[in-house]
């Protein structure tokens, strides 16, 4: 073994004996070190350098930063590792690397489009393998609502928590609005364009002319529809044009004869009391001479419209007598003829085969009827 000895030699000649004494020493011999896994994974846990020999089984004692205890946490520290033997000697120096753990979380699909149906972002953990737990607006629940929520991820290695804060943005999805019915007539109701909306059923504000009070009266009205509805986005921009109704003009009085004053015909309108605007040959003053005029009557409104021509007449003075049915049939009574006369009104005289009595008996009577107008007598004969 390694070590100092005390050496004695005697030896003898002739019977005298003759000694020598020196030092024996024995050196310890070197030996290799062979140190291994000096980089490792951070996890929590102990870590140690691998130790060889040679020769090998040699006993040894390994210090790391100058202290036995093994390190735990991530770093970089010294190793020293030196033999103990008796016989052997040697010391090798080496580093420790516990390299931290990459422990990362991704976040995507933090932008994404409402349709109903719960939205969850999309987490990558190094390591692959890493539980975690997801929590939206401090709730488990996905969130279904257009809206942002506040994402927060966790995660654990080793006993060490990991988290990551991010948004989710849930835009409103883009809806239809089709809106029909931009073309009504006047009635004195208020009117509404016709509106729906894909998907159904969605809920709206209409404006017409900026205001929210649905139009009445005729003209062309400006018309925005906007969604109120969170989770869908969608406008309208239009018109609605609410066209004059068609009112009736009733004309009366259209022949008159000539006294020296203007004439003018009766007008009626449905509805009533409309305005009106009267031209008789495209003038609007009222005629007065002999002749035939066409009068033209215009509605005057805002919320109707008509218009009706005819012809007016201003006759010379007569009377004009009409019959109207000269075949009466026998009724056990007096028969008389049935007579119009414009104008109207007039007096008249009715003579049945010269007597004013009226027949009572079937056959045939020589009728003359005598109208007077004005100092002047009109007659017209005819057969009952």
């Amino acid at each position: 073994n390694a070590g100092t000895y005390n050496v004695l030699v005697a030896t003898e000649q002739f019977g005298i004996t003759y000694t020598k004494e020196a030092v024996l020493t024995i050196l310890q011999a070197e030996a290799e070190i062979k140190i291994s896994n000096t980089t490792q994974a951070f996890d929590n846990s102990e870590k140690s350098v691998t130790v060889a020999t040679v020769p090998e089984g040699l006993e040894y004692s390994v210090l790391y930063d100058g202290i036995e205890a093994l390190p735990i946490d991530a770093g970089t520290y010294e190793v020293l590792v030196k033999i103990n033997e008796p016989n052997y000697k040697g010391e090798k120096n080496a580093n420790l690397e516990n390299e931290d753990s990459p422990v990362s979380l991704q976040l995507d699909n933090l932008h994404q489009v409402y349709d109903g149906s719960g939205k969850s972002v999309l987490v990558t953990t190094i390591p692959t393998w890493l539980p975690i737990s997801i929590t939206y607006d401090e709730a488990e629940e996905t969130p279904l609502n257009a809206g942002t929520y506040k994402i927060l991820v966790v995660t654990e290695q080793f006993g060490i928590e990991y988290t990551k804060e991010a948004t989710l943005a849930i835009t409103p999805a883009k809806a239809e609005i089709i809106v029909s019915n931009n073309e009504q007539i006047f009635d004195g109701l208020p009117k509404e364009v016709t509106i729906n909306t894909e998907p159904t059923g969605l809920a709206n504000k209409v404006l017409y002319d900026n205001s929210i009070e649905s139009p009445i009266n005729t003209g062309v009205y400006n018309v925005e529809v906007s969604l109120e509805d969170n989770n869908y986005t969608g406008s309208y921009e239009g018109k609605l044009n609410i066209e004059k109704a068609e009112a009736e003009i009733l004309l009366s009085n259209l022949t008159y004869f000539y006294d020296g004053s203007p004439k003018s015909t009766t007008i009626e309108t449905v509805p009533a009391g409309l305005q009106v605007e009267v031209l008789y040959n495209g003038n609007t003053v009222l005629p007065v001479e002999i002749g035939e005029y066409q009068i033209e009557v215009k509605i005057n409104e805002d919320n109707y419209r008509g218009v009706v021509k005819e012809n007016f007449r201003i006759l010379e003075e007569s009377v004009e007598i009409t019959v109207v049915d000269s075949v009466v049939e026998f009724n056990d009574g007096a028969l008389e003829i049935e007579v119009n006369t414009f104008p109207t009104d007039i007096p008249l005289e009715i003579t049945y085969n010269g007597s004013k009595e009226k027949p009572v008996n079937a056959g045939t009577y020589k009728v003359v009827i005598t109208a007077e107008l004005n100092g002047k007598t009109y007659t017209k004969e005819t057969t009952l």
